[in-house]
């Protein structure tokens, strides 16, 4: 499978799924040392491959 991925102008538009997960009041989210931000778990949507397919495997 291709990560769905189109370049517009100067940039390139990656399309991504994101799981929200919340458990007593707790919000699940990743960071790494030096990046200075925190993001949600997912990962890249795949060609011919649905969103729910996508945060299962990610």
């Amino acid at each position: 499978m291709t990560d769905i991925r189109i370049p517009l102008g100067g940039l390139k538009f990656s399309v991504r799924v994101a799981i929200v997960c919340v458990r007593d009041g707790m919000l699940l989210a990743n960071t790494e040392r030096g990046i200075g931000f925190w993001y949600l778990p997912g990962g890249a949507l795949a060609t011919d491959e649905d969103a729910h397919s996508c945060a299962e495997r990610d």
